[in-house]
């Protein structure tokens, strides 16, 4: 399913894509679904660039002191890599991840935002290129400009729903 990304990125846009419908039977739905309120809260805050931008960072990240998300990102990236892991090598267990569509959604909304030259992700820049040459359209390089504009007109909700959501995502590793 190709999905083209609109100018603007809202709540309603990043639930399309999430959407987890396929996934209700996932032995990890309930982790998915975490990681998806908490996106959207982001969206919801103007603070999605700054989270996609850590995204990008927690690749290359080794830190045990590092920022939360970045820790939370490396616990996904462990759960995924599990769940890849295991379909292989028990070829009649295959795990159905909910996780893992979130995640692989997150990675695309990353490559489409990324504007750094050295974001962490190795392969930022070549997935980017791969995917305008596809026809995909990346979200505007002012993109981060304009949520904080937006950030600065709305009122910001509470953190505790993005914070406690990233502390429950902590044990997925």
């Amino acid at each position: 399913m190709v999905i083209n990304t609109p100018q603007t990125v809202d709540a309603q846009y990043v639930d399309k894509i999430l959407c987890l419908d396929s996934y209700l039977n996932s032995e990890c739905i309930e982790d998915a679904c975490v990681l998806k309120h908490v996106v959207i809260a982001l969206v919801k805050n103007c603070q999605l660039h700054p989270f996609l931008t850590i995204f990008g960072h927690s690749v290359s990240c080794t830190s045990p002191s590092c920022f939360t998300s970045c820790r939370v990102f490396r616990c996904i990236r462990s759960h995924v890599q599990k769940g890849v892991a295991a379909t292989v090598t028990e070829p009649y267990h295959e795990h159905v991840c909910a996780v893992m569509h979130v995640y692989g959604q997150l990675l695309r909304m990353h490559v489409d935002t990324c504007v750094s030259d050295a974001c962490g992700m190795h392969s930022c820049k070549d997935m980017k290129k791969m995917r305008e040459e596809q026809g995909y359209e990346v979200l505007p390089k002012t993109f981060a400009q304009e949520e904080l504009a937006l950030k600065d007109s709305i009122a910001v909700m509470p953190d505790d729903d993005i914070v406690s959501g990233l502390d429950n995502l902590l044990a997925l590793g």
